[in-house]
């Protein structure tokens, strides 16, 4: 395993001087109407929806043609009006919010159009990681996650609280996208990690997945909901509420359950664990995915981590190398690595959100009480 200081983020000097980063910016939408929530949210952040928009397209473009890209997210828009009819009514209110065609919120959403290559010198433009850390601590169950983004991305992260009449979800999201994970009152956690699956299809964007799962409000519901989905490429899946803990690891044509248990800790980053699914898995050689479970798995044995605050500390571990859970880019970093958009912790009971945008070392983190006004 990597050798890793015990304490984390004591060794100060060896974090690089980056460049410092505003408060995320939140929204509450309370309308109860699915295209009206849409038209909220993309007329809000109109000129960032358009930002991304035009990020994302270019990111898909580099291994298709655009009239490809678009007729993919088509045939996607297809798919979501057949099995989640409310979010695809959603993304048409934020196209029509954000003055864009469906397809190109579609494109947006839906990061994992482009094709991994396993001989790419380096990680293509779409190209994404993270790491999740889940255990049952004294406050209860508490998950964290980092978001690990193209550095394009990494500054459209924002939060999205939705209310309806029976629930309300704080969601982590980019301007213009569904939700790249979310927790709901009741104390019901989802978050997704990409995984480098070779086989694709056309099916609902995961930030569609992600909210339709979190509706499910519970996690055995939502695995129900996640076998049912046409999903279109793969992601380890965590399905964390108070009672219960499922991770599934996905491709576009196997679930397979490979963590459960909320008693036991559960660690993961951006490969698979189960034999089947390893062989269909491409990892790019550039890829940190194993350092940095070696480093977060050390880190977490060395810490034993019991509390909402412990879990945030251990998050922000800047490590040497291509281990180190936090990665802000720096001199020599390749323009495509991606960077830490964000860290959180979900705090299951009460349920409660802590975020920052990057990092605490580049940016002040938000607590958020999922019910509050």
């Amino acid at each position: 395993m990597t050798d890793v200081h015990a304490k984390g983020m004591s060794d100060e000097a060896r974090v690089e001087e980056v460049e410092a980063l505003p408060e995320i910016e939140s929204l509450s939408i309370t309308q109860t109407d699915p295209r009206a929530r849409g038209q909220s949210h993309g007329e809000h952040w109109r000129a960032c929806v358009h930002e991304l928009a035009e990020v994302q397209l270019s990111h898909a473009c580099v291994s298709a043609e655009t009239d490809a890209v678009l007729d993919s997210a088509a045939a996607s828009l297809v798919v979501m009006a057949a099995e989640v009819p409310d979010l695809h009514a959603e993304i048409l209110g934020i196209a029509e919010g954000a003055d864009l065609t469906p397809q190109r919120i579609v494109v947006l959403n839906g990061v994992d159009l482009a094709p991994v290559d396993e001989e790419l010198a380096v990680p293509s433009a779409a190209a994404s990681g993270g790491t999740s850390i889940y255990f049952q601590g004294a406050e209860g169950p508490t998950l964290g996650h980092i978001w690990d983004l193209h550095p394009a991305v990494a500054p459209f992260v924002r939060v999205l609280r939705v209310k309806t009449a029976h629930v309300t979800t704080l969601l982590v999201t980019l301007t213009g996208c569904l939700g790249l994970a979310g927790l709901t009152d009741g104390g019901f956690a989802v978050t997704t990690l990409a995984l480098s699956q070779q086989d694709r299809a056309v099916g609902v964007p995961w930030p569609a997945v992600v909210r339709s799962l979190l509706a499910a409000g519970r996690a055995a519901d939502a695995r129900r909901d996640l076998e049912r989905l046409t999903l279109g490429s793969g992601r380890h899946v965590v399905l964390a509420d108070r009672e219960q803990f499922l991770a599934l690891e996905n491709s576009a044509t196997h679930t397979v359950l490979t963590q459960k248990g909320p008693k036991a800790a559960h660690l993961h980053t951006n490969h698979s664990f189960d034999p089947v699914l390893r062989q269909t898995e491409a990892i790019p050689r550039t890829s940190t995915t194993f350092p940095r479970i070696n480093t977060a798995s050390t880190i977490y044995a060395q810490q034993r981590p019991a509390t909402a605050d412990a879990l945030w500390a251990l998050l922000h571990e800047h490590g040497p190398g291509a281990g180190s859970l936090c990665s802000h880019g720096g001199q020599g970093a390749s323009p495509q690595q991606p960077v830490t958009a964000a860290i959180a912790v979900f705090s299951l009971a009460p349920a409660r959100l802590r975020i920052v945008a990057g990092c605490e070392q580049r940016g002040r983190s938000v607590s958020l009480d999922v019910g509050a006004a």
